[in-house]
């Protein structure tokens, strides 16, 4: 490793442990945007073509060498992804950042962590579209997750490598299963299914396997939750309780929403 890239390593690792709201403010100076980029660790080869095929499937992943694959995505989704926020949290910029849709093909020399490829697509967005942005926050009502009585019940994951099957897969009709999985993941993973801001304040660390199964209702999933007939599951809220021993409390929750300031169209190669 080079000592450039290393330098560029430390950088970005402290941007990391700060937070959002210093990577936003460090990346949304208009005189510092580039030199912000540099900071970053940056993807080896980067490919950028418009997909103008009309098809509504679409989406991405990281493939096993540590690169990113998206197909026929729009820069909306590139920007949740790199800044691990919400579609509903992204505000501002110009139409297109929704509507136009792209191909995107990022490699990297060698395998690295999910946390420092997050970094190579924000260096990406920065150097190739222009991306220029804040953070701002709002208090909104909402969920603090905490542990329940009696404590977690979950089985701790410590296989490092875990065989590319990490992640989670959640169905609208009411599953939820996770390998290896943070409980700091798993409040934006409830947000997402509740549709209201869910903060982790477990205190609790580690990467954890589990599944939740539970009867959802019409207002989960973004209106999409699929009631079952004599579905005898428990709610969300008491399958937590019950199967993984946590829980959700009613409170006002500190919201970070990322505002686009500019943004500008890639030249394709």
């Amino acid at each position: 490793m080079t000592a450039g890239r290393k330098l560029a390593l430390a950088c970005a690792a402290v941007v990391a442990v700060v937070g959002p709201a210093a990577a936003g403010a460090v990346g949304g100076a208009a005189s510092s945007a580039g030199t912000f980029a540099q900071l970053l660790p940056a993807f080896d080869a980067i490919s950028i073509r418009q997909n103008r095929s009309g098809d509504s499937a679409g989406g991405g992943r990281i493939t096993p060498d540590g690169g990113l694959l998206f197909r026929n995505s729009s820069i909306q989704e590139l920007i949740v992804d790199a800044y691990s926020t919400q579609d509903g949290r992204v505000r501002g910029g110009p139409g297109w950042v929704s509507a136009d849709k792209y191909d995107i093909d990022a490699r990297t020399a060698g395998p690295v962590a999910i946390e420092e490829t997050r970094l190579m697509l924000q260096s990406l967005l920065v150097d190739r579209f222009k991306l220029r942005t804040h953070w701002q926050t709002e208090e909104l009502s909402g969920y603090a997750l905490v542990v329940a009585r009696g404590g977690p019940r979950l089985t701790l994951n410590a296989d490092p490598k875990c065989g590319g099957a990490c992640g989670v897969t959640q169905s609208i009709t009411g599953e939820l299963t996770a390998r290896k999985l943070p409980l700091s993941e798993l409040a934006p993973r409830l947000e997402r299914i509740l549709g209201r801001p869910v903060v982790d304040r477990t205190g609790v660390s580690g990467d954890f396997d589990f599944t939740l199964r539970w009867a959802p209702d019409t207002t989960q999933f973004g209106g999409r939750g699929q009631e079952l007939s004599n579905d005898q599951r428990p709610s969300l809220i008491a399958a937590l309780e019950e199967q993984v021993g946590l829980k959700l409390e009613a409170t006002k929750v500190p919201v970070q929403f990322l505002v686009i300031d500019a943004i500008e169209r890639p030249s394709e190669n």
